[in-house]
């Protein structure tokens, strides 16, 4: 990396009366922002500003240790997911709230989620 580059892209600041004002600004901001081109972290600090230890200001040098811990913990198994989806969709179950129109949609569906 030649050293006239800068990975600073833009600069988010906000301001509150309060701390939890300042973050509910700073997470509307975020929501807002849209960066293309380019791979970013707004996705990281948006899930910070949405962390309950963060909203609380129970920071520490330890905090993003922490943080990475709990949103390990907190990734859903996408996968059984996806399998729960489709035996839902396609259940004959009459009290199935889901309808499949054709067997050509609900292949189409069923080969998506391989």
């Amino acid at each position: 990396m030649p050293l006239e580059y800068d990975p600073l892209l833009a600069k988010v600041c906000v301001w509150g009366e309060t701390r939890e004002r300042a973050v509910s600004r700073l997470a509307r901001a975020l929501s807002e922002y849209e960066l293309t081109g380019v791979r970013t972290n707004l996705q990281l600090f948006r899930e910070i500003c949405a962390d309950s230890e963060f909203r609380q200001g129970r920071l520490s040098t330890a905090f993003l240790e922490q943080f990475f811990e709990r949103r390990e913990a907190a990734v859903p198994d996408l996968e059984a997911e996806a399998a729960a989806a489709l035996v839902l969709a396609t259940s004959g179950n009459s009290r199935n709230p889901v309808s499949m129109p054709s067997t050509w949609l609900a292949t189409g569906r069923e080969d998506l989620l391989r």
